[in-house]
């Protein structure tokens, strides 16, 4: 996109992401007009089949590794997530381009650490406004579930956490348990462990106790202590 367009803002968006703010484009405007230092504007994403809006964090580095925070203010971040988010191009004649070893669903988060190890944070603001619906839809032709395997391979995607780690020097911290899952709504069989199903229930009663966000702080400073 960047390459085959001359325009300064790009709007990215994943196949299956469908716009549901008929107006998106007069939200959008006002935000530019009123916060023109931002590089990047994020959409608010709605997973339809989790029936929860996407967790959108700031990065932060500490000790050596590198993990996704709660926001302080609710409107401005140093990361944009690849599908959802309408970014100047200013920002990767700054940072970059891509780093094209890293596989489809990591890509944003390198790009967001190489800005903060260059000392550059990306700087964005959430519209919570412009609302996205994300679907995983059941696929029915075998050549679309294949395609499905091999976007979500895990190998591939532990990879990608590898190049980053090593390229920046830090630590990606990245449970991919939630792979299974995914898989199996697209390819209408969700193969899920003992184990993930366990997981998948404690988050479900921590967040319908609106404890999920206490625990999740708890957790990440237990593990730095270790």
């Amino acid at each position: 996109m960047i390459e085959r367009t001359r325009e300064k803002w790009l709007f990215f968006v994943d196949n299956d992401i469908t716009i549901k703010t008929e107006n998106w484009l007069d939200y959008l405007a006002i935000e530019m007009f009123y916060r023109p230092e931002r590089e990047a504007f994020i959409c608010r994403i709605y997973d339809v089949e989790e029936r929860e809006d996407t967790f959108i964090g700031k990065f932060v580095i500490v000790n050596k590794k590198a993990m996704m925070t709660k926001l302080n203010d609710k409107k401005t971040t140093n990361f944009f997530p690849g599908g959802g988010s309408v970014v100047n191009r200013i920002l990767f004649k700054r940072l970059g381009k891509y780093d094209s070893r890293i596989f489809v669903g990591y890509e944003d988060f390198e790009l967001a650490l190489r800005a903060i190890k260059n000392k550059s944070p990306i700087k964005a603001a959430i519209v919570k406004e412009i609302l996205l619906y994300h679907s995983h839809p059941v696929l029915d032709k075998v050549a679309d579930k294949k395609t499905v395997y091999k976007r979500y391979n895990k190998n591939l995607l532990e990879k990608s956490v590898e190049i980053i780690s090593k390229k920046h020097g830090i630590k990606l911290n990245q449970d991919l348990w939630w792979l299974d899952r995914i898989i199996g709504i697209r390819v209408g069989k969700i193969k899920l462990t003992l184990w993930d199903k366990v997981k998948l229930l404690i988050t479900y009663i921590l967040k319908k106790l609106k404890l999920y966000n206490v625990v999740a702080r708890i957790y990440i400073r237990f593990r730095h202590i270790r």
